[in-house]
């Protein structure tokens, strides 16, 4: 069960400040166990590679899709990176020695966690990636005054896809299929602009939308006592 949590709304640029934040956070505070959720597309990998190279890894992050697990033991603290989503059966993962992973002092990065249910340590983080925004409440969150501070988007509602802003919470879900291009890092932003007072009437009316993809909703909630450590003292 969820302790407490954050939420926030990244872009490429944000994504490896915060990365880089968190890196500190653990190196200060594990073993640790972290769980990425959402989506295909939404951005799980694209994190995890961040944190690692944050963590101080020099070469290339490969996705651990075939291989389930890649390690990077030369790391502080060593660090394992599990994609599970082609597991057929959370069984599996006793045969490629998940117990000995746990019983190490290290970082364990988990994507599709719910693939491994039964067989995996809780969370002391759970990290959602989506490009979904269920509530108005999230223009007024400060990283989306960073987002206008680095230049990004010139005012909140620049951060919705044209035409997707809503009034109510009837928003087609996100497909799960692979055409979304994660955190694309392109600065040309194109977007039906809005007025500034519906920009200020919606920070009062429950609204939704979906992002653009170049940016994603990044909610965090810590499952522990360490958990809610390091979200305390991650800046996001």
């Amino acid at each position: 069960m969820s302790i407490n949590g954050k939420t926030c709304i990244i872009n490429e640029q944000l994504l490896d400040q915060i990365t880089q934040d968190l890196a500190k956070q653990v190196q200060a505070q594990f073993p640790c166990v972290i769980h990425l959720i959402g989506t295909l597309g939404a951005g799980k990998t694209r994190f995890a590679r961040s944190l690692i190279q944050a963590l101080g890894h020099q070469g290339p992050v490969k996705s651990p899709t075939y291989t389930l697990v890649e390690p990077y033991e030369s790391l502080m603290p060593p660090t394992y990176h599990f994609d599970l989503y082609r597991l057929a059966d959370p069984e599996e993962l006793e045969f490629i020695g998940i117990r000995e992973y746990v019983a190490q002092k290290a970082l364990m990065l988990i994507e599709w966690p719910e693939k491994g249910q039964g067989f995996l340590p809780e969370p002391d983080l759970t990290l959602e990636l989506s490009l979904q925004v269920d509530d108005s409440d999230a223009l007024t969150l400060p990283s989306v005054q960073r987002l206008i501070d680095q230049g990004a988007i010139s005012e909140p509602l620049d951060i919705f896809s044209a035409n997707t802003f809503q009034t109510d919470t009837s928003v087609t879900p996100l497909q799960t299929d692979t055409s979304v291009t994660p955190f694309q890092t392109s600065t040309s932003i194109t977007t039906s602009k809005t007025s500034t007072s519906v920009a200020s009437e919606s920070t009062k009316t429950s609204r939704s939308g979906i992002l653009q993809s170049s940016f994603r909703v990044l909610r965090a909630n810590a499952q522990t006592e360490l958990g809610q450590k390091l979200l305390n003292s991650w800046n996001i």
